[in-house]
């Protein structure tokens, strides 16, 4: 687990569970560091062959995970993709238009490519080079995957509503990130 600098129980609460359970461990970020950085974070302490990357607000099925690792079979990652998004209209909108930059931009073909519900084989993502801090690293993720030639299967995932948290996304954050996304295709 990840704590990006949260100022509530996030970081005790882990704390209690690893306490019982020693599969499960607290990654904490003194300060927030955004998105990205929390993601890369996973993936530097992770110690297992296969690597999930979700968000812990609730708003993915953790009984996915089984279909997910089914579906994986020979390949190197397992990309989901919101069968039904439950989230408010405008965020929707939002994510459209998002979608449609990053496809003309880079070409990317995931049916959603900010779904936070993919699984890695750890080799296959040590392939990709990831710099983002922000919500921009699904597009790396993908475009590196893409890129490298990764096998990637896309499954429908279960979306609910947050459960947890307020959303950081805003139209000025999509700004940012868009601007990140012009800056990432010229650096290529």
């Amino acid at each position: 687990m990840i704590d990006d600098g949260s100022t509530d129980d996030t970081a005790a609460i882990v704390g209690t569970l690893a306490a019982r359970d020693p599969s499960v461990r607290l990654v904490q970020h003194q300060r927030n560091l955004g998105y990205g950085a929390a993601i890369r974070s996973g993936i530097a302490n992770a110690t297992n062959d296969l690597i999930l990357i979700t968000d812990a607000d609730g708003q993915f099925d953790l009984a996915d995970v089984p279909r997910v690792l089914a579906a994986l079979g020979d390949a190197d990652c397992v990309v989901g993709y919101r069968r039904k998004r439950s989230d408010p209209v405008t965020r929707v909108l939002l994510g459209q238009f998002y979608r449609a930059i990053i496809r003309v931009l880079f070409g990317i073909t995931a049916t959603d490519p900010e779904c936070a519900f993919k699984l890695f084989r750890r080799a296959a993502l040590a392939r990709i080079p990831l710099r983002s801090d922000h919500g921009g690293i699904n597009v790396e993720l993908l475009l590196g995957a893409q890129r490298g030639g990764l096998d990637i299967v896309q499954i429908p995932v279960t979306h609910r509503p947050r459960a947890g948290g307020r959303s950081q996304i805003s139209p000025l954050y999509a700004i940012r990130s868009l601007i990140w996304v012009f800056a990432y295709r010229l650096r290529g």
